[in-house]
């Protein structure tokens, strides 16, 4: 198989550039951007914060990392990690903080134990704690998030953060998981969020006590909920990330070529385009794979489809590959070919950039994980296509 001449597999990186193995003089590296601080999941596993414009190389996935892409958002979720703030909502129970020192995500002591006690299960008693002045809300897509676990397997609920009588109950572990609640409805300014024990739909249904521990209130205008950001008295944003590289017209052919890329969608809830392209510094002359709705992996040239693949877990990391040239066009995904263009289709020209958008600058920004980018200069036979996609 022919070596790549551009390869990008996360590993080494400093404020505002992602390094490429190849080609080893540093021309292909990417050039990256975020305009305030991120989390990611390091390689010991813990949470913790990046600076503006450092990318992020995630290892929640296992021990290889990847770079995690993400759109920009905010958490309105105020005291994210301080629940002493938080107010008590008790009807015929007791909501009690334990412990304000339990081992967090994060690796430190700042996670709050808390324990919510009900008289009985008559129907809306409750003790729990709420954040209910959240304010200046303009979306109805929406989600709620929490760090959870329990040393018990207690039994919790969370109130969905619009006040519609709407709960969702998890049944926890020992182990630190991350819990969220989407919710699309109407368009509220102002919602609740709630966490803790209540009484449903009547006796019988609801356990009487629960001791927990609780880190990392999110609530964000997504309907999925993304990477993690602490908030003390007042909102915290994260900028949108950005990747690109151009000058690359000598190591990108405009005669064939092929675009690989391991990746994975942040969720199959993301209607949103978006895509990693090959391109002349425009939106007119590219070649691209991207995700559309519900996690549909698709690829194309200009703007010709060549094929969709519909992965079963979108989230779960998928090799995907289109082999470029006049009249020869080919999709690749874990080891299948998915679809070709064998019609009157010419190779763009003048490709010299890599772009995690459509070409365009700022349109259909590439949000997902990417565990390996490789640009080939010559095309592959479908047996080296089929080799390098298997999974």
């Amino acid at each position: 198989m022919a070596t790549p001449s551009i390869t990008m597999i996360p590993s080494g990186y400093k404020s505002q550039k992602v390094y490429s193995v190849l080609p080893t003089n540093g021309d292909g590296d990417l050039t990256f951007d975020r305009n305030n601080i991120g989390t990611r999941v390091n390689k010991n596993g813990l949470i913790e914060q990046v600076a503006t414009d450092v990318p992020r190389l995630d290892y929640s996935d296992g021990s290889c990392p990847s770079l995690l892409s993400e759109p920009a958002t905010t958490n309105f979720a105020l005291y994210s990690e301080d629940f002493s703030q938080w107010i008590k909502s008790e009807i015929n129970g007791t909501s009690t903080i334990i412990s304000s020192s339990q081992l967090s995500p994060s690796g430190t002591n700042n996670a709050y134990r808390v324990n919510c006690v009900l008289d009985d299960n008559t129907l809306n008693n409750q003790a729990t704690f709420r954040l209910s002045s959240v304010s200046g809300l303009t979306s109805s897509n929406r989600t709620v998030s929490f760090y959870l676990r329990s040393d018990t397997s207690s039994e919790v609920m969370v109130r969905s953060p619009y006040n519609d009588g709407t709960y969702t109950t998890f049944q926890l572990t020992n182990n630190w998981e991350r819990y969220s609640v989407p919710l699309n409805d109407v368009v509220v300014t102002t919602c609740l969020i709630e966490i803790g024990l209540r009484a449903i739909t009547g006796f019988g249904d609801t356990n009487l006590n629960a001791t927990f521990d609780v880190w990392g209130a999110q609530l964000e205008e997504k309907p999925y909920a993304t990477s993690y950001i602490p908030t003390t008295s007042g909102t915290q944003s994260r900028g949108v990330d950005s990747a690109i590289k151009d000058g690359l017209s000598s190591y990108i052919s405009s005669t064939a070529g092929v675009l690989y890329l391991e990746i994975a969608a942040l969720t199959d809830e993301d209607s949103a385009t978006r895509i990693i392209s090959l391109n002349d510094g425009d939106y007119i002359n590219r070649v691209f794979i991207g995700f559309l709705s519900n996690g549909r992996t698709y690829a194309a040239i200009n703007n010709q489809p060549v094929a969709y693949f519909m992965p079963t877990d979108p989230t779960v990391f998928h090799k995907v590959a289109i082999k470029y040239e006049d009249n020869n066009t080919k999709f690749f995904a874990n080891g299948n070919q998915i679809g070709s263009t064998e019609t009157t289709q010419t190779v763009p020209s003048g490709l010299s950039q890599i772009n995690f958008n459509d070409g365009g600058a700022t349109s259909n920004r590439f949000h997902g994980k990417v565990k390996d980018l490789r640009v080939y200069n010559t095309a592959l036979t479908d047996l080296e296509l089929q080799t390098l996609t298997t999974i």
